[in-house]
């Protein structure tokens, strides 16, 4: 997994960055680099885990991967409930859709020409659900579990241009669900489009405009480590990188991460508001 923000009671972000010559594209759902190199089964950037509740014990799931274009096609979904005292079952995910979200002008041709093949420098983003039902086997063996049910994916073909770890690792993600205080819950959306384009060394702002208007839930944000299975860290790839420092931003004189100041002009480090989700900093890497 890259570097996170984490909802509460929802699911895991990640963003990426494609850093071309002047010009920085993140598509904000983690933060990692993009860098040249390209391996053979290395497409998975990122997924995110979204839950909507149909019924009481009922839910819809939403898994959405994003795939490099570059790399091999994504096929069928993986996907897992789990009960960490005991007991889990696998569950078969639906393809809906599969979408190119790569920044292009208007007048510009697709990267991902055909779609789900190896293709051009783009994104793709693939949608995936399916249903949840802890009332009916075999997940209502998991109903009463005593922890929270957690749902994971885990595809090992971590993208070799992001900055977590080598290539072809596990790409995990995990979302969590309190069946015992939340029978009929659902996640917050995203209401911003997932991507968008920054000038190197201009300051940045962004929000993933998450908000939950079906239960109302109040929602905090914090930065945690990378994984590549549940409570396995990952590394990363040279330049002192961290969890809460996942890309270079600016530092003046001895100044140095974790530190932060959203005021100064430009805006000193990665800051991320815990109460809005606000992400602001300024990128200053201009080749990669």
């Amino acid at each position: 997994m890259n570097p996170i923000l984490k909802f509460f009671r929802f699911t895991e972000m990640k963003s990426f960055m494609l850093l071309k010559k002047s010009l920085v594209t993140i598509l904000m759902l983690g933060i990692s680099m993009m860098f040249s190199h390209q391996s053979e089964a290395t497409h998975m950037m990122g997924a995110d885990i979204t839950y909507k509740c149909l019924d009481s014990l009922r839910f819809e799931v939403t898994v959405t991967y994003y795939r490099d274009c570059r790399g091999v096609p994504l096929g069928r979904g993986q996907f897992t409930i789990n009960c960490p005292s005991g007991g889990s079952q696998n569950v078969n995910l639906i393809r809906q859709s599969i979408k190119e979200i790569t920044p292009l002008c208007a007048t510009a041709a697709a990267k991902c020409n055909p779609v789900n093949q190896r293709s051009g420098d783009g994104i793709e983003a693939h949608t995936y659900t399916a249903i949840l039902d802890f009332n009916r086997a075999p997940l209502s063996s998991l109903k009463n579990c005593s922890d929270k049910i957690r749902m994971t994916t885990s595809i090992p073909a971590r993208n070799s241009d992001i900055n977590t770890g080598a290539a072809n690792q596990n790409f995990f993600t995990y979302a969590e669900l309190d069946l015992k205080k939340a029978p009929c819950n659902s996640t917050p959306s995203l209401t911003s489009e997932p991507i968008s384009i920054l000038c190197c060394n201009q300051p940045f702002f962004f929000n993933n405009g998450a908000l939950d208007i079906t239960d109302f839930d109040s929602l905090s944000y914090s930065w945690a480590p990378p994984l590549r299975g549940w409570n396995q860290q990952i590394g990363y790839s040279g330049q002192n990188y961290a969890y809460n420092h996942p890309f270079q931003a600016f530092y003046p004189g001895s100044l140095k991460p974790p530190f932060n100041n959203i005021n100064a002009k430009p805006p000193i480090g990665i800051y991320l508001d815990p109460e809005t989700g606000d992400i602001i900093f300024t990128p200053t890497r201009c080749d990669e």
